[in-house]
């Protein structure tokens, strides 16, 4: 009675495990990045609606990536699955 007590803990415990990787792997191939879609002046609203008329899930206003920070946006990321 004991020995299939432990074995149906180990088996337990190993089910956990599985599941932790797998979801660990989808979590993975489903991260966000943010691709430059336009420089300029940036209002919110035409950068979100541009990029999600793309195929893209949003859009965002920000300071060039590339640049150093400035105060206001002037460019537009869409926000999308990354591509490997």
């Amino acid at each position: 009675m004991k020995f299939s007590s432990v074995a149906f803990f180990v088996f337990c415990n190993l089910l956990i495990i599985m599941a932790a990787t797998l979801t660990g792997a989808e979590d993975e191939k489903s991260a966000m990045c943010y691709f430059l879609h336009w420089e300029g002046p940036c209002p919110e609203e035409n950068c979100e609606n541009d990029c999600i008329r793309v195929g893209y899930s949003d859009g965002i206003c920000r300071s060039h990536m590339l640049r150093q920070q400035s105060g206001d946006p002037d460019a537009c990321y869409c926000i999308g699955p990354c591509q490997n």
